[in-house]
């Protein structure tokens, strides 16, 4: 399942089992991202990370094909001093993570746990990082939101401009109408979440997004 010469994988999507707003069971996630030909998906619910044994279990269950990447990270807003900072997509952590964690403590307790931390639609007012995003050592920005589109996306791609932020995109799927909106291109299948850091921070990725004809399609068929 390669597109462009490489391999489409969706950092940043909700399921209904374990985010309070997602409308998609995890069995029909995976489903649907395989029909939109991605090549991997990470679950990044609100607050709450999958366990491996659960994720191995999907894997199973739809089943997914041997090389299909499957992990799980989670969303969490962040508060600094009692203002909102934004939404950070956190990996590397097992326990889960409440709202309103200090974002700076957040990015610490990631990376000595040998993860990181992406900025989720940095420009999507109340909801991202904004002008705090050059204030924190965050991997990468997501400049393409399939959920937000367009504007923020001109929002997003200033800001990671502004502040040199590595861009990459995620579909933010919560509906099944949303499978497919957005991901990231590797130039080869990632073996680990670690793996992934490492091809954002070495600039070997790019954010991809659905053409006008895929996005039609997608409203039209599903």
């Amino acid at each position: 399942m390669t597109r462009q010469g490489g391999f489409l994988i969706d950092l940043h999507c909700h399921t209904r089992e374990r985010s309070f707003d997602g409308r998609i069971p995890a069995v029909e996630l995976l489903r649907g991202v395989l029909a939109h030909g991605l090549s991997g998906v990470t679950f990044t619910d609100h607050n709450t990370p999958w366990p491996a044994e659960e994720l191995d279990r999907l894997r199973q269950e739809v089943p997914l094909p041997a090389d299909f990447f499957l992990a799980a990270g989670q969303e969490v807003r962040t508060v600094r001093h009692g203002v909102t900072w934004g939404d950070l997509l956190v990996f590397g952590l097992d326990e889960p993570v409440a709202d309103g964690a200090d974002p700076i403590l957040l990015w610490e307790r990631a990376h000595a746990a040998g993860g990181f931390v992406l900025a989720a639609h940095p420009g999507a007012r109340g909801h991202g990082m904004g002008e705090h995003l050059g204030d924190l050592p965050i991997l990468a920005a997501e400049v393409w939101n399939g959920r937000y589109g367009e504007r923020v996306a001109r929002e997003s791609e200033a800001l990671a401009e502004r502040f040199g932020m590595i861009p990459f995109g995620g579909s933010d799927a919560h509906k099944p109408e949303d499978i497919g909106g957005g991901a990231t291109w590797f130039p080869r299948m990632p073996e680990s979440m670690a793996d992934i850091g490492a091809m954002l921070r070495s600039g070997e990725c790019r954010p991809w997004r659905p053409t006008f004809l895929e996005r039609v399609k997608r409203n039209l068929w599903g």
